[in-house]
């Protein structure tokens, strides 16, 4: 059985989900794995080890529509801390990025969007 904080995630992933699909209009959506194995990330002659893309997103969304791939990250309650965000978008200037806030408001999952 799972735990009440990974069905919690379940619940507000597919919500986040649901969102990028049907709302944002992503054909595609993908969520990074969460593993106990960290992927090695390079970053020329050195690199880190992380289970977020580059310790920040949860996942990857396709939108034709807007010709952008996005990226997101899925919270559960307060946002996301901006610096680290605002830092990888001054890097990448066209990188697409949405922190989606999946709420319960009176008893039902809300869902709320920053975007960069």
């Amino acid at each position: 059985m799972a735990s009440k904080q990974r069905s919690r995630m379940y619940a507000s992933n597919a919500k986040a989900r649901n969102y990028l699909l049907y709302e944002y209009g992503a054909s595609d959506v993908w969520f990074k794995r969460h593993t106990r194995r960290k992927d090695r990330i390079f970053t020329g002659a050195t690199y880190y080890l992380a289970t977020d893309l580059f310790l920040l997103f949860d996942g990857i969304a396709l939108v034709p529509k807007l010709s952008k791939v996005i990226f997101f990250q899925v919270k559960t309650g307060n946002w996301a801390a901006e610096k680290p965000i605002l830092l990888f978008k001054k890097k990448y200037s066209n990188a697409a990025i949405l922190v989606i806030n999946v709420r319960k408001v009176k008893g039902h999952y809300k869902v709320f969007v920053r975007e960069y």
